[in-house]
C-alpha cells in the first residue's frame, strides 16, 4: 500500500511541478530572444529541446500511473492446500556391466582389437597408446613392420596383394569382410563394388548411413565416441 501511495504522489509532483518548470523555461527563452541574446534559429532549437524533455516526462508519469494502478488491482494467489513433493517408490537400476572381450576366440582366431575411430578406447586401433593401436605392438595393424601391418606380409591389411588377412565382425557376430587394401578381393572393405566395401551396402563400414559406417551409430567405425564397434580377428587356420 505504501508503494502505491508513493507512486501516485510522485506522478502528481512530476505532472504538476514539472509543467510550471517548463513554462518558466519557455519564458526565459523568449526573454533571451527579445533581448537579442539569441537568434531565431537558436530559439527554435531550444524550443524543440524543451518539447522533447516535456514529452519524455509525460511518458514517464503515465508509466508510473499505470504501475500504481496495476499494484492496486493485484491480488496475490492463495493456496489452500500445502504442496506435497512427489514420492518416487522405484529404485533406479544399476547399469549392467558388459562382458570383457576375449583376446583369443576359439571360433575366429587371434583378436586384434576394435576397428574404431575412438582414440580413448583401450581396444581401439585408433588409440596410439593401446595394444591394438600402437605402431610398435605386434598385435597392431598399425605396426608397419609387424605381421598384420607390413606392406610385405602376406597377412597384412596394408599389402594390396594379400588375401589371408584379418577379418571384421560386428559385436553380435555378423561378418563384415576382410580388412584389406586389396581392391580386387570380393570380400575386401577396399573394394568399392563388393558387398563389404560398397558405400551402399548395409554390411559395409563405408556406408555413411549404415549402422557400421554412420558417424552417429553406436556400432560405427566412424563414431569417435562409440565403444560397441566391429572386432578384428585373424583366423590363422582358415585364412
Amino acid at each position: 500500500m505504501r508503494k502505491i501511495i508513493f507512486l501516485l504522489v510522485l506522478t502528481i509532483l512530476i505532472s504538476g511541478c514539472g509543467s510550471s518548470y517548463y513554462l518558466r523555461k519557455a519564458d526565459n527563452i523568449d526573454q533571451q530572444y527579445n533581448e537579442g541574446k539569441i537568434t531565431y534559429e537558436q530559439r527554435q532549437k531550444m524550443y524543440n529541446s524543451l518539447i522533447k524533455q516535456l514529452r519524455r516526462q509525460q511518458i514517464f508519469a503515465a508509466a508510473l500511473q499505470g504501475a500504481a494502478a496495476g499494484l492496486a488491482s493485484y491480488n496475490p494467489p492463495t493456496y489452500s492446500q500445502p504442496y506435497n513433493a512427489p514420492v518416487y517408490s522405484q529404485v533406479i537400476p544399476k547399469p549392467v556391466q558388459t562382458q570383457q572381450i576375449n583376446v583369443v576366440s576359439p571360433n575366429r582366431g587371434v583378436y586384434l582389437g576394435k576397428y574404431s575411430s575412438n582414440k580413448y578406447d583401450s581396444h581401439s586401433i585408433s588409440n596410439p597408446y593401446g595394444q591394438y593401436g600402437s605402431k610398435y605392438s605386434s598385435s597392431s595393424i598399425n605396426n608397419q613392420y609387424g605381421q598384420y601391418g607390413s606392406k610385405y606380409s602376406s597377412t597384412s591389411v596394408n599389402n594390396p596383394y594379400a588375401h589371408d588377412v584379418p577379418k571384421l565382425y560386428s559385436q553380435d557376430g555378423r561378418y563384415l569382410g576382410k580388412i584389406s587394401s586389396n581392391r580386387y578381393d570380393s570380400e575386401s572393405i577396399s573394394n568399392p563394388y563388393g558387398r563389404y566395401g560398397s558405400r551402399y551396402s548395409s554390411d559395409s563400414i563405408n556406408n555413411p548411413y549404415g549402422q557400421y559406417g554412420s558417424p552417429y551409430s553406436s556400432q560405427s567405425v566412424n563414431n569417435p565416441y562409440a565403444t560397441n564397434t566391429p572386432i578384428i580377428y585373424y583366423d590363422k587356420d582358415k585364412g
